[in-house]
């Protein structure tokens, strides 16, 4: 199974023409800049050799232009701040390979093999920022490999959460009991990003953590699975209480958006009692009016008016305008 195209995610392209149209117009500012002071013969010289300039300069290009196969082979020695042209060249190979699914699975298999001790740091990010969008669970087990590595660490495991399939999950789930520190914290939100259920086990233990980062982050997670409402009600740690708040916040939120009102509404309750901060009080109030019917709403916002309650305050009145 593969992946979907990502959504509106810039890549080296977009990065290659914002350039291009940035030269474009401080070439046109300077040429606005001097018109003005200079006789007509000047300026038709001048804008004559910017055209000669740009000519020369597309002529030297195209002569220069290296071969598909050149610009693959260029993965391996890239470095940061080389010239993007060969990576832009492949780009533009891999997003072709995509219009077909036997070409897409070879794509990916060809960007896999350049996963290696011989390729540089830079072009094996280039490489796993690409298997994003055509990697398949065939490049599991080579990405598995590099995923201890603390240098390639991010782009792998960015790359094995955008592969879809059980192959690409367990490599994770096996790093949320290995890692440690920002590593783990970036397991722990790659497993939430998939949903990934089977890891819930593994993501409550982390509540209790000596990394309260890693506790915090684990609480995050766990408010992705509507099942673990329970688990979020009953963590008493204070410095957890603004994960655990927000985390049930989000769970009550897409209830409300598949139609699970009542059960959104226990949520809201508790979330809107006085002990609660003030912003989780806010949204919890809110989130009680939008599921009311209109009339039940409007009933509610009148009789805030005769409760000595700030945060209500703080609501009814733009409320009420509408």
């Amino acid at each position: 199974m593969l992946r979907r195209s990502r959504r509106d995610r810039p890549t080296l392209s977009h990065y290659f023409l914002a350039e291009a149209l940035s030269l474009c117009m401080i070439a046109y500012s300077i040429s606005l800049q001097f018109k003005p002071t200079m006789t007509k013969n000047t300026f038709q010289l001048f804008t004559a050799l910017f055209i000669l300039v740009s000519h020369v300069g597309r002529i030297d290009a195209q002569e220069n232009v290296m071969s598909i196969e050149q610009a693959w082979n260029a993965i391996k020695t890239y470095q940061y701040g080389d010239d993007l042209q060969p990576l832009l060249r492949v780009e533009s190979d891999i997003r072709s390979s995509r219009a077909s699914l036997g070409s897409q699975i070879a794509t990916a298999a060809k960007l896999a093999t350049y996963l290696n001790d011989e390729t540089t740091l830079a072009g094996r990010q280039f490489v796993c920022l690409q298997l994003r969008f055509v990697g398949t669970s065939s490049q599991v087990p080579v990405l598995t490999k590099y995923l201890n590595r603390t240098e390639d660490f991010d782009h792998i495991r960015m790359a094995l959460e955008a592969i879809p399939g059980e192959e690409s999950l367990i490599p994770l789930r096996d790093a949320l009991k290995t890692s440690k520190g920002k590593m783990l914290i970036g397991v722990i939100e790659s497993l939430a990003a998939r949903a990934d259920t089977k890891s819930i086990p593994e993501l409550t233990k982390l509540i209790d953590s000596e990394d309260r980062a890693v506790a915090a982050t684990a609480v995050t997670a766990i408010g992705t699975f509507e099942s673990e409402i329970a688990t979020l009600m009953k963590i008493p740690a204070p410095d957890l209480a603004q994960a655990r708040l927000g985390a049930l916040l989000r769970i009550a939120n897409r209830l409300c958006d598949k139609r699970k009102t009542e059960v959104a509404g226990e949520i809201f309750s508790v979330l809107s009692s006085r002990n609660i901060p003030g912003a989780f009080r806010r949204a919890a109030f809110e989130g009680q009016l939008n599921i009311l019917s209109e009339a039940k709403r409007n009933e509610t916002i009148y009789q805030w008016f005769f409760e000595d309650d700030a945060e209500k305050t703080k609501l009814r009145r733009p409320t009420c305008k509408n």
